[in-house]
């Protein structure tokens, strides 16, 4: 992990995905269904910005020069990773199963950089602060219908779903160095 804004060398963002899909039949009854997706993406954004912090008096009057200023300098990556998976049976459109799964994976890496006249003392400071997040939802899905005949034309429709997510946020950092 590195512990510095990139200023001129922000990596390019991108996205790419890829999907595919296929339909088998075997004999008159029996049919088949598969369809998978993945996607994967990037963005990256380099910021810079002036900020300064005026006083104002016990009558309502801001100071003409700024009591605290500096330069703010952020960095932020994110990375998606995506992807899906279903699949199908079909017994003579009297028993159908689907099973589905979906997986997400984002990722924030976010570094910032704050250099000025900062807090009571009116020191020349230098802030970091260091996010990396990662988020994660994994699903897991079956579903089905079974038609059939008792007394009448029946329909049983059935279904399971588990699911998980987390966030991990390891080594949030913020460090605090005063330049004399």
């Amino acid at each position: 992990r590195q512990y510095n804004v990139a200023y001129q060398n922000v990596p390019v963002g991108g996205k790419v995905s890829l999907g595919v899909g296929k339909r088998f039949t075997s004999g008159d009854k029996h049919n088949f269904g598969i369809i998978f997706n993945y996607e994967y993406g990037q963005s990256h954004k380099y910021i810079e910005e002036e900020w300064s912090r005026y006083e104002v008096d016990g009558e309502g009057v801001i100071e003409d020069s700024p009591s605290q200023f500096g330069i703010v300098e952020r960095t932020k990556s994110t990375i998606r990773h995506g992807g899906m998976l279903n699949l199908s049976y079909n017994y003579d459109e009297q028993f159908l199963v689907k099973y589905t799964k979906l997986y997400l994976l984002n990722t924030a890496d976010r570094v910032l950089v704050t250099d000025g006249i900062i807090g009571s003392n009116q020191d020349l400071q230098r802030l970091f602060s260091l996010d990396w997040e990662e988020r994660v939802i994994n699903t897991d899905q079956v579903t089905g219908s079974w038609y059939f005949d008792w007394l009448t034309k029946q329909k049983l429709d059935f279904g399971l779903q588990w699911s998980t997510a987390k966030l991990d946020q390891p080594n949030n950092l913020k460090y605090d160095y005063i330049d004399y």
